[in-house]
């Protein structure tokens, strides 16, 4: 009897194992229906009102150029040469002098200077208060004294190391604008712009100019 009863239930358990095996699901089935139902997710809104799949625009690219026109320049042969305009050079201070007068002078010549330096015999570069105690000379653009022409340098003839410098003087006090002035044998010089190389021993010397200015403002006052 119990013989019996055991072989009933170990047919029960076979055939309930086979069942259970033919229900699991294939591994490969599983992932691609996996897939599937996320690909489907992906595709619908957040509130699950549709199921059309999301269509993304891309940015459209702008169509390349491809009919480029050249356009021939009407340039001469003078608008292709570069023409490099430099001062005229006289070795003589007096030459210069009489090549910057712009109207008849009935007494002593006075210009400015553009580009100016100050040095002695050998070239070395020296301050204005170095006049007084030593041969000091000067090398600039002389150019006429009339307002404005600073920037027309074409007016102006360049003279190295003439000289020698015989005093300075500071006028504008009247004004109170300091104007720095050196003479020579020849003539007076009005101190427009230094050279590069020398901006440093003009800008030190029109300080002590200016506040020699500021001081005759106050005792005039």
């Amino acid at each position: 009897m119990h013989s019996v009863i055991l072989a009933c239930l170990l047919l029960f358990w076979i055939s309930g194992t086979k069942k259970r095996k033919a229900k699991l699901p294939n591994r490969e089935d599983s992932i691609e229906n996996e897939e599937m139902v996320t690909e489907h997710e992906a595709k619908t809104d957040s509130n699950d009102t549709t199921d059309e799949p999301v269509v993304r625009k891309r940015p459209k690219r702008a169509a390349a150029c491809s009919n480029f026109k050249e356009k021939e320049l009407g340039l001469s042969e003078e608008d292709l040469i570069i023409t490099i305009k430099e001062s005229r050079v006289e070795e003589e201070e007096i030459e210069a002098v009489r090549l910057t007068k712009t109207e008849p002078e009935d007494r002593r010549p006075s210009r400015k200077l553009i580009d100016f330096s100050l040095h002695d015999a050998d070239g070395n570069l020296q301050p204005f208060e170095m006049s007084e105690v030593d041969d000091i000379f000067i090398t600039a653009l002389i150019m006429p004294l009339d307002d404005g022409l600073e920037k027309d340098r074409k007016k102006g003839v360049r003279c190295l190391g003439f000289g020698r410098i015989k005093e300075w003087i500071i006028s504008g006090y009247n004004e109170g604008t300091a104007v720095i002035w050196i003479s020579t044998e020849i003539a007076d010089y009005k101190c427009v712009k230094p050279a590069s190389s020398y901006r440093s021993y003009f800008d030190h010397f029109s300080e002590k100019a200016r506040v020699c200015v500021e001081v005759y403002m106050k005792i005039a006052d």
